[in-house]
Parts: structure tokens; sequence; C-alpha cells
């Protein structure tokens, strides 16, 4: 009964250090624990749990369920699915290895070996490459210093950047970034090839703007109350040192260009006389702006649009009418932007 009752307490014993292993390993293994989950860290972690006396089966249930839980709570299914497969493969080879050293085989040094190898290529492939991803953190910490610095009276709060992690589909590593006014809405920072993908400004810039479109527009519709019109936010335009992103509010009125669609207008004339009124109301009531593009028309061929700068005299705009042909070129947009910028 004594031996039963000691093998039962070593038994249990073994397994309690198994589990912590597998805790730290997974604690480790995760995507949110950034640079350390693409080091061998947790690898080292397997290869000292092989050494323990257990069933292989056992130990690779206690690392597959633990990495998977912990990595399923802060992740997606597929991420969490990797990385415990990850686990259990590099488990059970170590396992096999370590087996075979206890037994004297030849095989057991080179089959810890290559196991470890083999390890550390899939890690690579699936996890990402931590030197790598070190050289992308600096890279994103800096266009992140410039892009999102830190302003107390942001229109959009704080920004919050996770670890760094790593794409293995498009061999890309990234970091989600949210703003604390917005906290549903992340978006991710990516580089590959040295270029930074951004997809998360243009979806801030809209909310940096709301405050500008919708003060426009009523300072037009007070003035021009018979109008139809619709006031919606083009781009900004900034130094380089500038940081929309972390500017407060009612900062950087003089920095937005508005698209302004201008309904009823049926011919030229009748656009030059419209964009006077309009031009005029906006410099009457000394709201800042970059740029204001007027556009009209229907047709399926022709777009008619005009574009106004700050610097006019008071009530005094130089108009010029311009026309894009809608059958040649899709991009309005695109257009307008080049004819801008000349």
């Amino acid at each position: 009964m004594k031996n039963e009752a000691k093998n039962r307490d070593y038994l249990s014993l073994r397994l309690f250090i198994v589990v912590i292993l597998a805790f730290a390993a997974g604690l480790l293994f995760r995507r949110s624990a950034g640079i350390l989950a693409m080091t061998p860290i947790s690898l080292l972690l397997c290869a000292v749990a092989a050494f323990i006396p257990m069933q292989t089966y056992i130990k690779c249930l206690v690392f597959g369920i633990t990495v998977f839980a912990l990595n399923s709570v802060e992740s997606g299914t597929e991420t969490a699915v990797i990385y415990s497969a990850l686990c259990i493969l590099a488990t059970a080879l170590f396992c096999i290895a370590a087996n075979a050293i206890k037994k004297k085989k030849r095989l057991g040094v080179p089959l810890i070996c290559l196991s470890a190898v083999a390890c550390i290529l899939l890690n690579l492939f699936f996890v990402g490459n931590p030197f790598k991803a070190h050289s992308s953190s600096e890279q994103f910490a800096s266009y992140t210093a410039k892009n999102y610095p830190e302003n107390e009276h942001a229109v959009l709060g704080r920004f919050e950047i996770s670890p760094i992690y790593y794409q293995w589909k498009t061999k890309a590593y990234t970091v989600d970034i949210v703003s604390s006014r917005y906290p549903t809405e992340s978006a991710s920072l990516t580089i590959g090839d040295k270029v930074i993908n951004d997809g998360f400004k243009s979806r801030m810039e809209q909310k940096v703007a709301e405050q500008y479109v919708s003060k426009l527009s009523a300072v037009l519709r007070e003035a021009l109350p018979q109008e139809e019109f619709e006031v919606s936010f083009e781009r900004f335009v900034a130094l380089p040192d500038q940081a929309i992103l972390s500017s407060g509010a009612g900062e950087i009125a003089e920095n937005v260009c508005y698209d302004i669609y201008i309904r009823g207008i049926q011919t030229a004339s009748d656009m030059e006389r419209a964009v006077y009124r309009y031009v005029a109301a906006i410099d009457r009531s000394g709201i800042g702006y970059a740029r204001l593009t007027f556009k009209s028309g229907i047709g399926n061929w022709q777009r008619r649009y005009i574009s106004v700068s700050p610097n006019h005299p008071i009530l005094h705009p130089k108009l010029e009418l311009r026309y894009i042909n809608t059958a040649t070129s899709n991009y309005f947009f695109e257009y307008l932007l080049k004819m801008q910028e000349k």
C-alpha cells in the first residue's frame, strides 16, 4: 500500500511538473508574446519535459491543450491550432529522442539534434524569425513615433500598439493598432520588403475629419438653406513633421481638403455662380481649409469640377471650370488629386 501511495505521489509530482512546463511554454508560445514566441525557449521547455518519465501521449496532450487554450483566448482558432500543433510535434519528437538516449541508443543524440533543427525551421516558417522581427519592430517604432505620437488632447485619444507577430501566409510582420476613442476599430500595420503598409491611417483620418465636415456643412446649411449639397472629406494636407492623427479638436482645419457635390446644376454658368455663393459663405465664416473641390453633373460622359484654394482675396475667388471624361477613366478622385498637385 505504501509503495502504491508513493508511486501515485511520484506520478502526481511528474504530472505537476509537466503541467508547469506546459503552462510556461504556452505563455511564451503565444502570438501576443511577440518576439519571445519566435525564439526557441518554448522548444527548450518541450525538450525538458521529454526527459520526465511519463507516457509520450500524455505530455503531448498536456502541452497541446495548454498552448491551444492560451492562444484561443486572444487569437483566432487557426493561430491556436498552428501553435498547439507545433508544440505537440516538438514534444513528440523530443520524447522519441529522449527515449532513445535513455536506452543508450546511438541515434539518441542525432535524433534530438534533428528534432531541434526541424522544430526551429517550422517555427521560422509559421511563427517568424526573431532577428527579422526585431528589425521590423524598430521600423514600426520609428514609424509610429512619427505618425502616432502621444497627445493628451488628441481627438482619437491614446494609441495602443500590439506586440509584433508574423503572418505566415503573406510573409509579413505585423502589429495591430487601436485608438482609445474607437476601441472596436483596430487595424494593422504590416511590413514586407521594408515597406510599411498602414491599414489604420485612412480609417482614422475619416474619424478625425468628421468634426471638420460637420462644421463646414453647418456653415453652408445656415448660409444657403435652399441649396442641395453634400460635403465629404477628401484628404489631409500636412507637413512632413505634422502628425495629423494626434491632433486635438479643431487644430488642423487648414489641413483639410473637402469635396462638395452640388445638386441641381444644369450648365457651366450655373456651376460658376453656385460656387461663388458657396465660397462667399465660407469666406464670411472664416472657416479654414486646404482646398475645396466643387463637383456637379450626373451625366454618363462628363462631370464638372472647380477647385478653390484658400489663397485668394476674400469674396473674390479665382474659378476655373474643368471637366473629366468619365468614359475614359473611372478614377475621378485620383485625377483630381493629380490636377491639384500641378
